[in-house]
């Protein structure tokens, strides 16, 4: 390969020796390393058992007579323990709110007080919901402990112990089984606020990644976002020589830029329009028709493979795709979106594949998502039933879709139920009694209850001439030692739960929905939208109400690459227009300011021609000015930039943006060009049509949350580190599948970032609409092509590579024949015999 410079299809420059660093930028800050976490779980759960063993055999032994050394141990690890309570104690002494919830402390007792602290600033804020999570983050901490609270822990308990009466005050005579299910619907755990950057792996994927260390091959169906991309991390961080085939150009630039920044050893990257293969690279990403022809150079000893979006086999390069798949013979990971054929997928891979496979289906999401509709200038709330009829029920289901509730939609879902249903056939599912029965019975009250049971003969007398005595303090509490409230308030309830919830009603709607046909009808029809006065799209009143709501950054997806650059140009338009008619002096102002600071720098220069006394006058005033940036001319007024504070673009990385479009692009960039000033205020478009450097800036901006909206065709429905919290479709198109949709979807909220993802549907027809929402699951049928005229020549292309019996495997077992039931025998002789027909091949079967 030249390493001087080589060119994608679009003409672009490319230099092989900066792709290294294009990757490195297009990378995640924090690499997630799967490897930090599977281990360290796997490790306490195998050891537990023997754990638990020997503490029950040591239980009744009586306490050794400790010795001089073990004395001088305990008071070191006491001092130990002070020293970092200190520690504590002066970080929250010096901590602000900003970095209060990010701050690590060292003891028990610090990270109390942490809570505590955090709790108060909210109940100053008013915002009781997130001071009621905290306070239930307090009492799960205390419930779960083995051993009641150390003193440290009391005192802190004892000092802060108004501010948690106040919470609890908040909620009285609150249902609380209901106020989680809505209030706090995007708080259930793990999306609480104590936990939702805390990764821990579902017990589904621990299942695949057990597989994975014992060398198995596994098939996995989940819905997108739902915590695939850590199975395919770990397996290219262990696997050793790794194939990673994924769909899209741009999912395999984000795909070898993680891995780059995660693995030891070069990463290759294989598209149509790159290709760059340094020697000894240990792991090769690539789409895979490029992919198909690349191996007839670097060959197939690869140790383990992972096929990313495997449903794609249906989709325009879903041919090589099942070619290459049919070619390996190593342990492979599979990957794919909820499809209606999973097992039947499984069976025609076990055809060909020596390794065990496994199929694993899931149908959980890690987030909530919420669907919105955009009417008029505003987004509405869309709840999943509206998309329902009475024929979908009782004909097909939601397990033939993927209708995904949130907890608030499940809980809307029973109350309509409730009135319309009679109440002996459905009030065994109640949220009260569902959640009730979950609730395990416990020692009584908890390690509080046993600190206090420890302490009851002996204080009792105490006690009593104290209660006599005592008075109320200033917050109205009359027993200061009084820790009660410490005690869980009712069954937290989990996302899973709400999940399966989720599940139970659903299951009892489509029962009922049969027998009482009327009742169901007098149901759907209170969540159904049929007042839906118009699908023409105003993009500039949609992403406006977005920003308000806070419901940025947003993908918007339009399929026609044409209509997606007028809505982009659209939008422009639209906030610069507004900006004007708000600000009409604005750019005036800025230019005016501008040619002051030209002066300044004029008169800096003129000074030191003068004498030295009026120099140091006129330096002094000179400096004063130039300690300030210039003003920049071509910055919108804030106030019509979409990105948040704290993300958007400085004058300075504008201008190193610039800088890069000049390099690759070798073309001047002009501040005027829509693609280059709409970056200032937070909107970019992504797609094929487009310049490679752009793109690559776009993604690596989109990645860091430095853009509000991006629009894009199909060519984002994939990704792996793209922080959108909600995506919009905009307007239809005749490829727009329940698929894609289901895909696209995946691009909404992002674990660990977001507690709710949001789905907004515009300037889309009713029914139209509703058929998007429901989702029917596709089956995968494969590619027709799959099979071509000139196959039996790929050993000849490469002898040393391509062997007889992987020519055999590639023509056999068709994916489209198998689904049918139908067998390909013979398509090897059949290519041959044509190409000995067209002169390729001699009649003895060798090349001419």
């Amino acid at each position: 390969m030249a390493t001087e410079g080589m060119h994608d299809v679009n003409w672009h420059k490319i230099f092989p020796k900066r792709i290294p660093v294009i990757l490195r930028d297009l990378a995640p800050l924090n690499a997630f390393n799967p490897t930090n976490l599977w281990p360290e779980e796997a490790a306490p759960a195998a050891a537990s058992p023997d754990a638990d063993k020997g503490k029950k055999e040591k239980k009744d032994k009586k306490a050794p007579v400790l010795k001089k050394a073990d004395l001088i141990r305990l008071q070191l690890a006491k001092d130990l323990e002070e020293k970092k309570s200190k520690q504590d104690e002066e970080k929250l002494s010096n901590a602000k709110y900003v970095n209060l919830m990010d701050m690590k402390m060292a003891t028990a007792a610090g990270r109390m007080k942490q809570l505590y602290e955090i709790k108060k600033e909210f109940l100053a804020k008013k915002n009781y919901i997130d001071a009621v999570d905290t306070l239930w983050e307090i009492q799960h901490m205390t419930s779960k402990a083995n051993a009641p609270p150390s003193e440290d822990e009391v005192v802190v308990h004892k000092k802060y112990k108004k501010y948690a009466k106040k919470a609890i005050d908040y909620l009285k005579d609150t249902p609380l089984i209901p106020f989680q299910l809505t209030e706090m619907s995007d708080r259930l755990p793990p999306l609480n606020l104590h936990h939702m950057n805390k990764f821990i792996l579902d017990t589904w994927q621990k299942e695949v990644l057990t597989h994975i260390d014992q060398k198995h091959s596994v098939v996995v169906c989940a819905p997108t976002s739902s915590g695939k991309t850590v199975l395919s991390s770990y397996v290219s961080v262990i696997g050793g020589k790794v194939l990673f085939i994924a769909p899209t150009e741009p999912l395999v630039w984000q795909v070898a830029a993680l891995f780059q920044a995660m693995v030891k050893g070069t990463v290759a990257l294989v598209t149509k329009g790159t290709v760059f293969l340094p020697e000894g690279f240990r792991i090769c990403v690539g789409t895979p028709a490029a992919v198909e022809s690349a191996l007839l150079d670097i060959g197939y000893d690869f140790q383990y493979c992972v096929f990313d979006e495997v449903h794609d086999l249906n989709g325009a390069e879903g041919d090589a795709l099942e070619r290459i798949v049919k070619s390996m013979s190593c342990p492979f990971l599979a990957l794919s979106a909820t499809i209606g054929n999973a097992t039947k997928v499984a069976e025609w891979w076990r055809e060909f594949h020596p390794n065990p496979i496994h199929l694993l289906e899931y149908r959980g999401r890690f987030i909530n998502l919420q669907r919105l509709v955009f009417q008029k200038s505003k987004v509405v709330e869309l709840h999943p039933c509206a998309a329902v009829t009475l024929e979908y029920l009782v004909e097909q289901g939601f397990a033939a879709g993927d209708l995904a509730f949130t907890p608030r939609d499940t809980y809307a879902l029973w109350n309509a139920m409730w009135k319309v249903y009679p109440h002996e056939l459905i009030e065994d599912i109640a949220p009260e009694k569902y959640f009730n029965s979950l609730v395990q019975p416990s020692a009584a009250g908890g390690a509080v209850a046993s600190e206090k049971k420890s302490k009851k003969k002996s204080d009792d007398k105490k006690s009593s001439s104290k209660k006599s005595s005592s008075k109320k303090s200033k917050d109205g509490d009359d027993d200061d030692d009084n820790l009660d409230f410490l005690n869980p308030m009712c069954h937290r309830i989990t996302l899973l739960e709400s999940k399966q919830y989720e599940e139970v009603v659903k299951a009892r709607l489509q029962s009922l929905a049969a027998k009482f046909p009327a009742e169901t009808q007098t149901l759907l029809k209170g969540f159904s939208l049929s007042n839906l006065e118009s699908t023409e799209l105003n993009v500039t009143a949609l992403i406006f109400d977005l920003v308000a709501k806070q419901l940025i950054p947003a993908i918007c997806f339009q399929l026609d690459s044409v209509r997606c650059r007028q809505l982009f140009d659209e939008l422009l338009a639209g906030i610069e227009a507004a900006q004007d008619a708000k600000y009409p002096g604005y750019r005036l102002k800025v230019e005016e300011e501008y040619a002051e600071w030209e002066r300044q720098q004029e008169a800096a220069k003129k000074a030191k021609a003068k004498s030295k006394a009026l120099q140091e006058d006129q330096e002094r005033e000179a400096q004063e000015f130039q300690e300030s940036n210039a003003p920049d001319i071509y910055a919108p007024h804030p106030e019509f930039v979409l990105t948040p504070p704290g993300f958007r673009l400085s004058a300075a990385e504008f201008r190193e943006i610039k800088w890069q479009l000049r390099r690759e692009l070798s073309e001047s960039s002009d501040d005027g060009h829509p693609l280059v000033r709409s970056l200032r205020r937070g909107i970019a478009i992504y797609n094929e049509n487009l310049p490679a450097a752009y793109l690559r800036i776009v993604q690596s901006l989109a990645q860091a949350g430095r853009l509000a909206v991006v629009f894009s065709d199909e060519a984002l429905a994939y990704g792996v580190n793209m922080p959108f919290r909600t995506c919009c479709f905009c307007e239809d198109a005749p490829a727009l599948s329940s698929l894609m949709v289901q895909q696209m979807a995946g691009r909404a909220g992002r674990r660990g970032l977001d507690r709710q993802g949001n789905i907004v549907f515009s300037g889309i027809e009713w029914g139209r609409m509703q058929e998007l929402m429901r989702g029917l699951l596709p089956n995968v049928d494969g590619n027709t092509h799959n099979l071509y005229p000139t196959l039996c020549l790929q050993s000849f292309l490469a002898p040393n590579v391509v062997t007889s019996e992987l020519v055999e495997r590639m023509a056999g077992h068709s994916l489209p024949h198998f689904m049918r039931g139908d067998r390909v025998t013979g398509y090897l002789d059949q290519s041959r015999k044509f190409m000995t027909a067209v002169g390729l091949l001699s009649p003895t079967g060798k090349c001419m």
